[in-house]
């Protein structure tokens, strides 16, 4: 039978708080829009929002439905016709967009959300940054498809940044008008009895031009599909400032547009309020993604996918979509708990072969085991976490270079001193590389699967005994052993996409810089000339 194949997917780091800021962002949505009806008592209007909140939680898709629902009962109070084809259109959008964890309705939410608090531009921006073309570009046009159409119904000649079109005379609900004890719904024969159709369609058609309207949306959609192609994952921090850089200047480009389609419209935004919105907006957004970028990064998750043995269920055997469910919910577990990234630590026994022909199985377990004793009490020491390997080595995750480089040189002081004890044998080396980046951790914390446990054991690979070598990436944000580092340049190594620096730590004075073998598997080619780190 053939083996397993591996799979995977893309997902965030830190998950499971997204989920958390995701829900408090819809119920803040309907906690700030409800109260300008003035329709509901406060008391009510918190607990739909509490209600939004914790549907949220489960799935988005259905607070949605209930915001939706929420909102049609004053408009339908001041137009029956506008109330009702709010509820519709809502939940057919609502139904339309929705996935397992709502990202179009959410995009939409989030496009419509940026307007009135003055960062109207940031809104196509960051859903489609956040929510990819799928789903972003498609909640980003509704959006502001959906800003415009509240603007003709309100009468509002814009909203926020969009231009609306419609005239005051041609308002169906006001705002804060609300009927006396809204929640007897006595209102509700005389609402019904004062529909009319025909002014409900009366007060989009007057909303013009509509090619300046429809441009707008237009536009919204263009950039948020701009923004999603700005989106990637596990990258570099240099290139994380270029995606952030990328999205604020396309903020900026939102903003230009439109403003050029009010002018040719004839409709000048004024001066000081576009430069006002258009700072917001990129404030925003910058904000936002940078925080994407580097609180909430996308990730590659690897995943057993099922052998052939088991997949071979019959279908009164398993209910399909409980069993798509179970494996959403482990690889979502796997990313949100598992995955992290962190600083990696692997370390090795010099010549352990001929060590275990020269003193015997026995004596050489004896030997690993005490150094396996002084050295883990020492990565815990410095908030690292630690196991053995299985063989002769360790391995251990630490969330800061500063700690991981701290505790290779206090291990490598301890590994002298073992040295002179009896029990231990004459030359005893420990040689340690250090990388950083996404690691797979089990319930302990420590490392046992990811691209940085393979970096750290290519770097380590280079070492000779009683060395210390790290990544460029680990040896830039340990700041406090600058004056230790040197640099031998970048090397290609096995199975790495891209050039790595290798760096060496110079962990007790007089230790001058060991020279690098080149050939040998690890490494396809040899180090470019480069300065001390």
């Amino acid at each position: 039978m053939k083996g397993a194949t591996v799979a995977s997917r893309v997902t965030r780091k830190n998950a499971s708080a997204l989920r958390w800021i995701r829900a408090g962002f819809i119920a803040a949505c309907f906690a700030a829009g409800l109260p300008a009806f003035r329709f509901y008592p406060d008391w009510l209007t918190a607990a739909i929002a509490l209600a939004a909140f914790a549907l949220a939680m489960w799935t988005p898709a259905v607070a949605v439905l209930l915001g939706v629902a929420a909102f049609s009962v004053p408009v339908a109070a001041a137009d029956f016709v506008a109330g009702t084809a709010l509820c519709v259109a809502g939940f057919a959008l609502a139904q339309a967009l929705s996935s397992r964890d709502g990202a179009g309705a959410v995009a939409v939410l989030l496009t419509v959300a940026c307007l009135p608090l003055g960062a109207g531009f940031a809104g196509p921006v960051l859903a489609g940054y956040l929510f990819g073309l799928r789903d972003g570009a498609p909640g980003a046009g509704i959006g502001a498809a959906g800003a415009i159409a509240a603007g003709a119904v309100l009468g509002a000649p814009r909203v926020g940044v969009l231009l609306a079109g419609a005239q005051a005379s041609n308002a169906l609900v006001a705002l804060g008008a609300a009927p006396e004890n809204p929640l007897s719904f006595a209102w509700l024969s005389e609402s019904v009895s004062r529909a009319d159709p025909s002014r409900f369609l009366d007060a989009l058609a007057a909303a013009k031009p509509t090619w300046a309207l429809t441009a707008q949306v237009a536009l919204w959609v263009v950039v948020a599909a701009v923004a999603a192609w700005l989106r990637g994952s596990d990258r570099p921090s240099r290139e994380r400032l270029q995606a952030v850089f990328g999205i604020a200047l396309l903020t900026v480009l939102a903003a230009g547009g439109s403003a050029a389609i009010w002018r040719v419209s004839g409709q000048v935004i004024p001066l000081s309020d576009l430069v006002r919105q258009a700072g917001a907006s990129v404030l925003a957004a910058s904000v936002v993604g940078a925080m994407s970028e580097w609180l909430f990064p996308r990730v590659a998750v690897a995943s057993p996918a099922r052998t052939a043995a088991s997949t071979s269920l019959r279908a009164e055997e398993a209910d399909v979509d409980e069993l798509l469910r179970l494996i959403a919910s482990a690889e979502e577990e796997l990313a949100s708990r598992h995955t992290k990234s962190a600083v990696v630590m692997l370390t090795d026994l010099k010549a352990f072969s001929q060590m275990t022909e020269r003193l015997g199985s026995v004596e050489c377990a004896k030997v690993v085991q005490r150094h396996r004793d002084v050295l883990l009490p020492i990565i815990e020491r410095h908030g690292g976490k630690g196991k053995p390997t299985g063989g002769d080595g360790l391995v251990a995750a630490f969330d800061s270079a500063d700690e991981a480089v701290a505790a290779a040189i206090e291990m490598q002081e301890a590994i002298e001193r073992l040295g002179g004890e009896a029990a231990v044998p004459e030359g005893l080396a420990v040689r340690i590389g250090i990388a950083s980046g996404e690691v797979v951790v089990d319930a302990g914390g420590r490392p046992f699967l990811g691209a940085a446990l393979n970096l750290a054991a290519r770097v380590m690979g280079l070492a000779d005994g009683g060395r210390v070598f790290v990544s460029g990436d680990v040896a830039r944000a340990a700041h406090s052993f600058r004056e230790r580092f040197h640099s031998h340049g970048e090397f290609e190594l096995k199975n790495i996409a891209r050039p790595v620096e290798v760096v060496e730590v110079l962990w007790k004075d007089g230790l001058t810089p060991q020279p690098i073998a080149l050939g040998g598997e690890n490494q396809a080619s040899g180090p470019s000339s480069g300065p001390d780190a």
